[in-house]
């Protein structure tokens, strides 16, 4: 069953929270691997993917992986800029951003993050995403909207960050959902966060 993927419950959380929007074209400016791409040509599959990642590897794995796919376009993320910033340029229904983060919800898979996280490192992550949020913010259609996810439980990345953002970008919050890690063995499921934000109509 090539349409089947493991994924843990709290990673298919974000992209499940949009099966009420009509989109028709959307963009994944932190696509990674594809595995939320692939969810959103899915979820809404009248839509047209645009998918880009800022890391060089995974912009090959990227094109690579939807190199046949009839609707998902992986495109540079300098193209993406240059394109979405033109005054007439078509504006995205929906743009979702999977944001770095400090992955403090997948302590169970990634360890090692623990290690890495301090205070001036959680610092600069959040300037990143907040950077990552008003760049995109010009892309997205009148009453289209953010979807804004991360793999972290920390309220500097998720609550806080998506609420200044509403202030600071004229959107308005459409719901929140924030879950903690839980479980153990095969129920076991990972800590999330996903923001859907609303450009006024």
């Amino acid at each position: 069953r090539p349409d089947r993927r493991v994924q843990d419950p709290a990673s298919a959380m974000p992209v499940r929270a949009t099966q009420g929007l009509h989109v028709d074209l959307a963009i994944d400016y932190c696509a990674g691997r594809g595995t939320k791409t692939k969810q959103l040509a899915a979820v809404h599959p009248q839509a047209r993917v645009i998918a880009t990642d800022t890391h060089a590897d995974r912009l090959t794995d990227l094109a690579r992986e939807f190199a046949d796919h009839p609707r998902v376009e992986v495109w540079p993320p300098q193209r993406v800029q240059e394109t979405f910033r033109t005054r007439n340029a078509v504006r995205a229904d929906l743009v979702l951003l999977d944001v770095p983060c400090s992955n403090t919800g997948v302590l169970a898979r990634r360890p090692e993050a623990r290690y890495r996280l301090t205070e001036a490192g959680l610092d600069r992550l959040v300037a990143l995403q907040r950077q990552i949020l008003d760049d995109a913010r010009p892309w997205v259609a009148t009453g289209g909207c953010i979807l804004y996810s991360t793999c972290s439980v920390e309220p500097a990345e998720n609550q806080r960050q998506c609420e200044a953002a509403c202030r600071r970008l004229d959107l308005k919050m459409q719901g929140q959902q924030s879950v903690l890690p839980s479980g153990h063995g095969p129920n076991y499921r990972d800590g999330s966060y996903l923001a859907l934000m609303r450009a006024p109509r």
